[in-house]
């Protein structure tokens, strides 16, 4: 297999991230939230929403880059879909990268926001990433990364984990940054475009299609992430004000995320 390691130095954000999702790495991140990240036929509206949407056609000489890939199983049936292309994935977690075994698939285990491979992609894609770095800073700073990857007329693919009002978005974000157990996030809403302007991406992409709904109770965070009674009633108390995408139930709650596909040809 070929997996590279490259840079070693990780960012703060990247190894909190790690630690807290060291339940889940490998494997086991197949069955994280129901299995949503596997679900073949959601991966199927994925690559057809962008195959279709974006008028691509086959082409084997496409390089494209996958960050924050996991183990690049999107990324494997887009290439599929499409009918050619080489695929580099990008991922934090060796653990990840390692269930990979197609040999012409590049593997860099590496932490996006120091990533510079010197080279320009074609295609660059990511789904349900973005909101791993949990201020708008951040989250800039990574898609600038991104656009430093895109050849001039590229085409950015991103499938962000997304709240429909900014308010809701906020509330479930501060909501999860409370628990120390939990990952820090900020999600997406409506107001993604600032991010694309601010990193130089030209503002707001188009929406191709939308995943399917992700919903997450309170078990779905203790098998993730071992959270205790104590924090389940924290969780409750301020996820209370974020309107229709959050039900507060009488044991802890459920949380409903949007997934649209997004994609935007950058000059």
């Amino acid at each position: 297999m070929n997996l590279s390691k490259e840079g070693n130095m990780l960012s703060k954000i990247a190894a909190d991230n790690l630690k807290k999702d060291g339940k889940v790495l490998g494997e086991k991140w197949f069955q994280t939230y129901g299995g949503w990240f596997s679900d073949r036929e959601n991966m199927q509206i994925f690559t057809d929403s962008i195959i279709r949407g974006c008028s691509l056609r086959a082409q084997h000489d496409l390089e494209i880059l996958y960050v924050g890939s996991a183990s690049g199983e999107l990324g494997e049936q887009f290439v599929r879909a499409l009918g050619g292309g080489h695929l580099t994935l990008v991922d934090v977690a060796e653990e990840h990268l390692k269930l990979n075994t197609n040999p012409a698939t590049t593997k860099l285990c590496m932490d996006v926001l120091g990533m510079n491979l010197n080279k320009k992609f074609d295609i660059v894609m990511m789904r349900s990433f973005l909101d791993y770095f949990p201020t708008m800073n951040e989250q800039i700073a990574v898609l600038k990364v991104v656009k430093e990857h895109l050849r001039p007329g590229g085409l950015f693919i991103n499938q962000p984990a997304s709240i429909p009002t900014a308010h809701a978005r906020n509330v479930i974000s501060r909501a999860y940054c409370s628990v120390p157990n939990i990952g820090k996030r900020l999600f997406q809403s409506w107001d993604i475009g600032h991010l694309y302007a601010s990193a130089g991406l030209g503002g707001a992409p188009f929406i191709y299609g939308d995943g399917k709904i992700m919903r997450i109770t309170e078990q779905d965070h203790i098998a993730r992430y071992a959270i205790t009674p104590t924090d389940i009633v924290t969780l409750q108390t301020i996820l209370k004000d974020a309107e229709r995408s959050v039900e507060i139930t009488k044991n802890g709650y459920t949380l409903s995320f949007e997934f649209p596909i997004l994609a935007k040809f950058v000059q």
